[in-house]
């Protein structure tokens, strides 16, 4: 990796490494670092700023007070990316992409198909049920017992309600319409096996 890429990889640059890498060490990069200081002097561009002393003597050299050291003030990448692109300027490096630990996603919940597999997985509204689905067969019960009470006992009020003991009694008999638990009860058959079950009377011959 060379050196322009390990320092775009940098969160933080000094005056001196930002200019180098906005210039590629080319000719500029003192006209680079002026500029990035007159920005952070002016207060257009954020940084956390060290100035020299009166001597620095590695240069051997004396300075006037309060200049920024561009060798120790440093900018973050993400300021000095702002303050270039409102200068229309920008670095060829992009600075590393922080990215959010992913997060897998549950697999969406499968929805149960009408009119197949067992009753624990059928729609509960009715109608469209499977030959093997116990409220198909509670239905069926409920339709032979009411027939029966119409034409034998001559009752006339015949609801989901006043017949679901009967039906439950005959399903009890029938261990593949059975829940976990054993032989379905009276508000089971009622409220489930016959919620949208209606008799329908005999037409007179």
């Amino acid at each position: 990796m060379d050196k322009w890429k390990l320092l775009g990889l940098r969160n933080a640059l000094t005056v001196v490494e930002a200019a180098q890498l906005l210039t590629r060490d080319k000719v500029g990069c003192k006209a680079a670092e002026s500029l990035i200081i007159e920005a952070i002097e002016a207060g257009v561009l954020t940084a956390n700023i060290t100035r020299w002393g009166r001597y620095v003597a590695d240069l051997g050299t004396e300075l006037p007070d309060g200049n920024i050291n561009q060798r120790e003030t440093t900018v973050k990448r993400r300021h000095l990316d702002a303050w270039l692109k409102r200068k229309g300027l920008s670095i060829d490096v992009p600075a590393e992409e922080k990215k959010p630990p992913s997060i897998s996603k549950a697999p969406p919940p499968i929805t149960p198909i009408r009119g197949s597999g067992t009753a624990e997985t059928n729609n509960a509204e009715g109608g469209d049920y499977s030959a093997n689905d116990w409220r198909a067969k509670a239905k069926e019960e409920a339709d032979r017992i009411g027939l029966e009470r119409w034409t034998v006992a001559q009752i006339k009020q015949i609801t989901a309600r006043n017949i679901a003991a009967a039906v439950a009694e005959a399903l009890a008999k029938d261990a593949t319409t059975h829940g976990n638990q054993g032989p379905r009860g009276e508000d089971n058959v009622r409220n489930e096996g016959l919620r949208t079950w209606k008799f329908k009377p005999p037409k007179e011959g």
